[in-house]
């Protein structure tokens, strides 16, 4: 077979390089999309952490004023950690004598059930009568009602010959309200229940013992004048200074973050919640700074 003449084999043909120019722009336009894409994805990771902070602290917000503010039906599983005490063995085993007496008090004694009212809120109590002319009112903690302990009372009963008033604050037991304002609000209700126990019992001389909400509501009482003259002296036991301090030790302890925002939505939440009271009114602080009380007081705290 014969070869054809003429005949070169065929070659690519060679790429014109790109001028100075034209590569400076190929590599200005490549940095722009990278650094687009790199904004893009950083601005969208910022986002979703916004939004998932944004979720936590609204729902630790809502969390927090539904159990402690408008004790809603979360309040018992999270008032373990709200007490913030634990008690050691010995201390339980120190206590249960205590705690026998009054318990046997309760089943031997027969309580008398009271009502009243306070701003339009239904009031209800307990009151165990010794005919005596002094009546030990005692106000119990959050969460709990006149049912509670009260290791005190066998012995201020029995001993002393006391009277034993036994309230429920608002929100709790059989009483109403819409709130708790953690003393502001109580301190009405106790002066409501003082005036009613004179005029259904004859004017008597009072002894006020408070434990944690129970205590600022006795303190906020004597802040508003409500105890001169008929209170001889409180017992404030596990007072607190406001609601914002507890809030933070409570909020920080069980979520191990910075409580700053959640204690401003709160706040923001409770100050146009159109409730009676805003959160400086639940300041005891700022209420006992005027000073000039009539009646003394016995603090009991625990060194925590």
């Amino acid at each position: 077979m014969g070869k054809v003449k003429g005949n070169k084999p065929l070659m690519a043909p060679k790429k014109a390089k790109p001028s100075p120019q034209e590569s400076e722009a190929a590599k200005a336009q490549k940095k722009k999309l990278i650094d687009r894409s790199t904004f893009l994805v950083a601005f969208t990771a910022i986002a979703l952490v916004l939004i998932f902070v944004g979720k936590w602290v609204f729902a630790i917000t809502n969390g927090y004023y539904d159990t402690f503010i408008k004790y809603g039906a979360s309040v018992e599983s999270a008032m373990g950690n709200a007490l913030g005490l634990t008690l050691s063995d010995e201390e339980k085993e120190d206590n249960l004598e205590y705690e026998k007496e009054w318990d046997y008090f309760k089943s031997s004694r027969l309580c008398d059930e009271l009502e009243t009212e306070s701003d339009g809120t239904s009031l209800h109590a307990c009151y165990y009568d010794n005919s005596s002319e002094i009546t030990v009112v005692f106000l119990h903690r959050f969460s709990q009602d006149a049912n509670a302990d009260f290791i005190a009372g066998a012995d201020l009963y029995d001993k002393y010959g006391c009277n034993i008033l036994m309230p429920d604050s608002r929100c709790h037991g059989e009483s109403g309200g819409e709130a708790v304002s953690y003393g502001y609000l109580e301190a009405d209700d106790l002066k409501a229940w003082l005036d009613f126990m004179d005029e259904t019992y004859g004017e008597k001389q009072y002894i006020i013992w408070g434990e944690g909400l129970g205590a600022n509501t006795a303190l906020f009482a004597e802040t508003k004048g409500y105890l001169t003259g008929r209170v001889r002296y409180i017992v404030a036991e596990s007072s607190y200074p406001s609601i914002v301090t507890v809030a933070k030790r409570q909020i920080s302890k069980w979520y191990t973050i910075p409580s700053f925002l959640s204690i401003a939505f709160i706040g923001m939440k409770l100050d146009g919640a159109g409730l009676g009271f805003e959160t400086e009114d639940m300041n005891l602080i700022n209420a006992l700074e005027g000073g000039g009380a009539d009646v003394p007081v016995v603090f009991l705290q625990s060194e925590g």
